[in-house]
């Protein structure tokens, strides 16, 4: 037996290797705090949530802080997330035992009850049903995650991609089996990778008999031994988190280039994009073109709401002038609020033409500086489209850099046509004379653009919002992040009116699950937006 302390506690991994025995002492302690959490009813169950395991001691976390002030007894067991509290940390420990429903201590024949064969049942339906294991996606409706320890960015996340179908569909079937995962084969001290992690959630949200709250233990290890620099209680940005992550599992997947040094798995597919940038010389006509991967785009909101405000003072300025037919006894009108900016203006702005000044780029056509202009557009569309609003900017104040958040909301729609800011999508481009290889290679580069869908219709760029990331706070290390999410409905709580694949909205604020209205859910001032393709072509020319 084997206890797994993650580099979060240094203090768990100390305590059992004090003395020979102490692993042995330790499991067995773990396993007689469980079975005592077990035992405790519901009346009891929030004010005896931790129960020490040297002892019989069970309470709060200010009473196991207390408790281990007076008897220096520093781990107790959490019901609420089966893991392990540090009253030293002041934070879960992340404990692999700990997740064992029964452990080696708890092995009595007593603890389990006892299936009768079936053919004891006499056809006694509701009996064959009680001991029939039902399919790991057979439930339907949703899940909180505990927090960890300053763990709601990574909550957030993980809720948007549990909840999207074409994960869901991947990490049930057979996108990742654990058991032949090399990283467990290969490690022996069987760390799991962030696919595994993946795999073990998505698997555990869909568990039908079990409704509480889950806790994405593995998940946070593999995903702090993967990224060190993301260890630890400090809160760290959600959006960070997700970019990391994203290319750490698509390493987990052994990524297949061929010839051309494109990736062709599913985790490249499904969340990476290409934009192509084309910088035009308006003197003789020379474009220049680059591509780059995209894991996002960036919605500069603060140009457009700095846009917007200034349109409306100046109408606001113009309608309080007087005029001659107006009295100079009137009152000046309230001035209009400023309006909303919108995504698509965003976007727009993102993939207009834009000039450059002479000084910024020479020519490798003519080879001289002079007037150009730049654009960026979208070459290649994922089918999970990752949208960011740009919150954050960094300013000096008394020679220091601080953090700044920038407040406010951006209406974004429930659907949405990527199409007009691909480079399928025209718009304006260089406007030089051209030469004919040039005009030519933007006539072929058109029309290899990639839609999401990989269709050759227009419904490869429709996409449907999947989830909204709101951030709490002030500044990234000191807020708190929360996501809106699109699930399907408790079986329980259909009715036979209710439309066949119906998805509701639901708030999930780490354990704490609601159902969301859909108007709520667009007047969020939102941080990290994610849509999916509506249609998705499969190898047989199907779509969902």
């Amino acid at each position: 037996m084997t206890l797994d302390a993650t580099p979060g506690c240094s203090h768990l991994a100390s305590h059992v290797q004090s003395g020979k025995d102490a692993k042995k002492e330790f499991a067995n302690g773990l396993a007689k705090a469980r079975r005592r959490a077990q035992k405790v009813d519901d009346s009891q169950s929030r004010a005896l949530r931790y129960h020490c395991v040297q002892c019989t001691e069970a309470g709060g976390v200010k009473q196991m802080e207390i408790h281990h002030a007076k008897t220096q007894h520093a781990f107790s067991f959490s019901s609420e997330s089966s893991a392990v509290y540090c009253a030293l940390c002041r934070d879960m420990t992340y404990d692999k035992m700990a997740k064992r429903p029964n452990l080696a201590a708890s092995s009595s024949s007593s603890d389990t009850p006892k299936k009768r064969k079936t053919s004891e049942a006499n056809g006694d339906d509701s009996y064959i049903t009680a001991n029939s294991s039902q399919r790991p996606c057979g439930r339907e409706g949703a899940r909180g995650l505990f927090n960890l320890g300053h763990t709601c960015y990574m909550n957030a996340v993980i809720q948007t991609m549990v909840h999207n179908s074409l994960l869901s569909s991947f990490f049930l079937g057979k996108g990742h089996p654990i058991h032949t995962c090399s990283k467990n084969e290969d490690d022996e001290e069987d760390v799991p990778c962030v696919a595994c992690g993946f795999t073990e959630i998505f698997s555990e949200s869909r568990v039908a008999e079990n409704t509480q709250p889950m806790a994405a233990l593995s998940l946070l290890k593999a995903s702090w031994l993967a990224i060190p620099e993301m260890q630890g209680e400090r809160q760290q940005d959600s959006h960070e988190w997700y970019l990391q992550i994203i290319d750490k599992l698509h390493e987990c997947e052994k990524p297949a280039y061929d010839s051309k040094g494109v990736c062709r798995c599913f985790i490249h597919k499904a969340f990476y994009g290409r934009t192509s940038q084309e910088i035009a010389c308006n003197k003789c006509g020379f474009v220049s073109r680059t591509q780059e991967q995209m894991l996002y785009l960036a919605l500069n909101f603060q140009k457009q709401l700095a846009a917007t405000t200034s349109t409306n003072t100046s109408s606001n300025k113009k309608k309080s002038e007087p005029t001659a037919s107006t009295s100079s006894s009137t009152s000046d009108p309230a001035p209009a609020p400023p309006p909303i900016p919108t995504m698509a203006a965003c976007l727009e702005d993102l993939t207009t033409l834009e000039n450059l000044s002479d000084d910024t780029y020479s020519c490798r056509g003519c080879d001289k500086k002079g007037q150009m202009t730049k654009t960026v557009r979208i070459r290649k569309l994922p089918a999970i489209l990752c949208m960011q609003v740009n919150r954050f900017q960094n300013e000096i104040r008394g020679g220091n850099v601080v953090q700044k958040k920038i407040k406010g909301r951006v209406q974004y729609p429930l659907e949405i046509d990527m199409k007009p800011y691909t480079t399928r999508g025209g718009g304006r481009r260089g406007k030089g004379k051209g030469n004919g290889k040039n005009a030519k290679e933007e006539g072929s580069r058109k029309g290899e653009v990639e839609g999401g869908g990989g269709g050759g219709d227009d419904s490869g760029f429709l996409y449907e919002l999947e989830s909204v990331i709101v951030h709490e706070g002030k500044a990234i290390e000191q807020g708190h992040y929360f996501a809106f999410c699109r699930a399907a409905p408790p079986a329980e709580n259909k009715s036979p009116s209710t439309e066949t694949g119906r998805r509701e909205w639901y708030m999930f604020n780490d354990a704490k699950v609601t159902v969301a209205a859909e108007n709520l859910v667009l007047e969020q001032e939102a941080y990290l937006l994610f849509y999916s393709l509506k249609r998705i072509c499969g190898a047989g020319g199907e779509k969902r």
